[in-house]
């Protein structure tokens, strides 16, 4: 069993992400279990200022052991994603050591990835049966707006996020969105690291 720890700022995120950690460790090996732990919300502001993302990490770690995963996700916004992400994550590295910890930092919003997949997802959640992705999903500055006027302007993170998590594609996110690739590929690595630490754990407590 690996146990997960997930870290977010949005409301949305806090149903979505346990869904997307689940559907990446299924990838790579079905009979996986995890234990991932009830996510903790920290809006950006407070993660980015005082200690909050610190004292964050210690509960997280405090939950999942020192062979846990700690998972942080955020939307970048307008920061930079390539300045934010290896910042936090030396904080994170200070503050945790060697607990095995991925800071992702979405370019724009973390719905960009739903738009990269937009061709899974036609007729679902309301979306039209003829949706196609945009150019430069990445690029698009206001993601959910762009997955609102699909839906006829009813789109909601909380409601709409977790249900989109659970359907999009994952290769086809993968094509066309670099930031989703390296995500899921670290996700992956930091998993299979981690599952490998149990088991080793394991036959060491059972040895004669």
């Amino acid at each position: 069993m690996v146990a997960v720890a997930v870290i977010v700022e949005g409301h949305g995120e806090r149903e979505a992400i346990p869904i997307l950690v689940r559907r990446v460790a299924h990838a790579i090996d079905p009979q996986l279990v995890l234990d991932i732990q009830h996510p903790m919300r920290i809006p950006k502001s407070r993660m980015l200022s005082g200690d909050h993302y610190e004292r964050a990490l210690a509960m997280a770690t405090a939950r999942t052991g020192r062979r846990g995963v700690v998972l942080t996700i955020l939307d970048a916004d307008e920061d930079c994603a390539a300045v934010l992400g290896p910042a936090l994550l030396h904080r994170g590295q200070e503050a945790v050591g060697d607990t095995l910890t991925l800071v992702v930092v979405v370019p724009r919003e973390i719905e960009a990835w739903f738009l990269a997949a937009a061709a899974s997802l036609r007729g679902r959640s309301g979306l039209p049966n003829a949706l196609n992705p945009p150019e430069h999903p990445e690029a698009i500055r206001d993601a959910k707006g762009w997955l609102a006027d699909q839906m006829g302007g009813a789109y909601s993170s909380t409601v709409d996020q977790p249900s989109l998590m659970s359907q999009f594609d994952l290769d086809e996110a993968e094509r066309l969105s670099p930031s989703f690739a390296r995500c899921r590929a670290r996700l992956a690595e930091l998993l299979r690291r981690a599952a490998r630490q149990g088991s080793a754990s394991s036959e060491a407590d059972g040895a004669d």
